[in-house]
């Protein structure tokens, strides 16, 4: 059975041209910036805190599930979208 896709047009502008930016992504994310920052171990303090950023990302990417983003305006929002109180 299919898994249901998660989707709604954009809060921001209405578009429907949104993407879905899941935990492999993220987990994908850090993976490169940890292999990047071995890479940049030539230069000791980018290097590390290359790694040390993309070690964050990697543990972070399972809570990062149901995360859209809009192709039109740039606008990412977690889903389902909650409107933001305004103070008074």
């Amino acid at each position: 059975m299919a898994k249901e896709e998660k989707w709604e047009p954009c809060p921001r502008c209405g578009s429907n041209k949104v993407k879905s930016r899941g935990g492999c992504f993220f987990a994908l994310v850090g993976i490169c910036m940890i292999s990047f920052g071995i890479w940049l171990l030539i230069i000791p303090p980018v290097g590390i805190g290359c790694i040390v950023i993309g070690f964050f990302v990697l543990v972070a990417s399972p809570f990062m599930k149901g995360n859209l983003q809009c192709e039109d305006c740039d606008k990412a929002w977690k889903y389902p979208y909650k409107k933001e109180k305004t103070p008074l």
